[in-house]
């Protein structure tokens, strides 16, 4: 992909350990991937083989079928920890803790969130690279390098663990950054799934695919969006909003005020059933198809498919950034996301 030249302002770096590594967990991991085993029987097999073997030149019978029973442990021992090994190596994850702090305001919150996003990272993969950004004021251009960058990372997590089956994706961002890194990433051939992650106040984490959505029918009937003019704004321009929590004419009320203001003339309301409100992984992937669903069949004429859109972001983060590769990976130019503003009670977009 060529990219115009520009500073490169993305930071990718090596994730280093939480903390060192003690004797005993040293101990245990040699353990774990069949290290121990291989050494203790390969050490018995010369051992008592090359006595086994002696005790026929001497014409020895004391011990002979103890030399032997001992070998033979020492092989079994060796074959154990080659299947060990092995085993471990297909479990091997691979990750990518993905920080960007924008710069108006929110820092703390994201710092959090990237501390959160080491520490789980570290304890889930193997291999966990990082690729930091502070955002300018709304430059594009931005994060374009940061998806570079990310993309350089995961070609360098693939070459560490070629036996890793997915990339594990590791955001901390502001929602609406997650929309658009979401986006430009989707632009990239990643050789592996890659499975973005959603990591709780506890260090708990659902996931969900970046990529592979559902097939959807080629008639599509919206059961759960309601489209809505607003006042007398563009009608060019298309917002979705999603209510997660079922807040109804409380939360899409503000949503509305914020189209009214910047001259959206029309407003996709969601509301997903209950069933998909709970949480967890899938109905995280869910809520993603139904967004993917709705928003295909709602009835646009061409000059509003074509337009400016947007898009209203309550919602997980991981569920941001997967909405954004989903909704907006062939035209990210014409989006731009909203999310609420921790500090007060409004709506802040990005691009500025």
């Amino acid at each position: 992909m060529t990219r115009a030249k520009r500073p490169v302002l993305a930071r990718l770096t090596v994730a280093g350990p939480s903390e060192p590594p003690s004797r005993w967990s040293s101990v245990m991991a040699a353990v774990a991937d069949g290290t121990s085993q291989i050494a203790v029987g390969g050490a018995l097999v010369t051992t008592f083989g090359v006595e086994f073997a002696k005790s026929f030149v001497a014409g020895e019978v004391d011990g002979r079928w103890w030399f032997l029973a001992l070998a033979l442990a020492g092989l079994a021992a060796v074959l154990f920890g080659l299947r060990q090994r092995g085993t471990v190596g297909s479990r091997t994850e691979t990750g990518i803790v993905v920080a960007a702090a924008g710069p108006r305001g929110g820092h703390a919150r994201i710092r959090q969130l990237e501390q959160r996003a080491d520490k789980v990272g570290k304890s889930l993969c193997e291999y966990t690279l990082k690729v930091n950004v502070d955002l300018d004021a709304g430059d594009r251009g931005v994060l374009d390098d940061f998806a570079d960058k990310t993309a350089e990372a995961s070609g360098w997590a693939q070459w560490a663990a070629p036996s890793a089956t997915a990339i594990n994706l590791f955001p901390a961002m502001a929602e609406n950054v997650g929309f658009l890194f979401g986006a430009k990433i989707s632009d990239y051939p990643f050789a592996r799934e890659v499975v973005v992650h959603e990591i709780g106040s506890g260090g708990t984490t659902i996931s969900v695919p970046l990529l592979s959505p559902r097939a959807v029918d080629g008639e599509v009937t919206s059961y759960y969006g309601r489209l809505l003019h607003v006042g007398n704004g563009d009608m060019t321009r298309v917002a979705i909003a999603l209510d997660l929590h079922g807040a109804g004419d409380q939360y899409f009320g503000q949503v509305k005020a914020t189209c009214t203001r910047d001259g959206i003339g029309q407003l996709l309301m969601i509301t997903p059933p209950p069933a998909l409100r709970n949480g967890s992984a899938s109905a995280l992937a869910g809520v993603v198809d139904l967004v993917c669903r709705e928003w295909q069949g709602a009835s646009l004429n061409e000059s509003a498919r074509t337009g400016r859109h947007a898009i209203f972001l309550s919602c997980p983060l991981a569920m941001a950034v997967v909405l954004g590769a989903r909704l907006a990976s062939r035209d990210h130019g014409r989006w731009t996301a909203y999310a609420q503003d921790p500090a007060g009670n409004t709506y802040e977009a990005f691009p500025f």
